[in-house]
């Protein structure tokens, strides 16, 4: 099933954080564009948000987490929110605590070994040291690129 503000009909995830809480998820892969179709995307998305919580889905979908605090997260994909959507989401959660509701952001960098192993490169002048642990023991190991 297709995930993402792009989709608002869709609810991406549902999960029970470590407190107990719903915390239903939104996802965004795209970068934030500061444009008004995305920030459209968004106040859509959050409207099915608020009803699939309020209206009774929720309840109906998920029994066990009837009675719950339910929030909810944008999770950004690899870009950090742009000032017009930090500014979109103040208005928004104004108006989603008349609803004892909230939504907050949080950006997720994915990182690969090969990201990784780029990164240490750069930050060493094309060279980058492996740190080995053998039996207690560390060994500095150094690539020769």
């Amino acid at each position: 099933m297709p995930e993402g503000v792009q989709y608002p009909d869709i609810i991406d995830k549902v999960i029970k954080d470590k407190d107990g809480n719903v915390v239903l998820i939104m996802r965004e892969d795209r970068p934030w564009d500061g444009s008004q179709q995305r920030i459209v995307e968004l106040r859509e998305k959050i409207n099915t948000y608020v009803a699939f919580a309020r209206q009774g889905q929720l309840a109906a979908d998920y029994p066990d987490l009837v009675g719950k605090l339910v929030f909810f997260q944008l999770w950004c994909i690899q870009h950090h929110p742009d000032p017009r959507l930090v500014e979109f989401l103040d208005r928004a959660n104004a108006q989603l605590a008349q609803h004892a509701l909230q939504i907050s952001v949080k950006v997720i960098e994915v990182i690969t070994p090969e990201m990784r192993r780029q990164e240490l490169r750069q930050a060493r002048g094309g060279r980058f040291s492996w740190l080995l642990r053998l039996l207690g023991k560390e060994f500095k190991l150094r690539s020769r690129s």
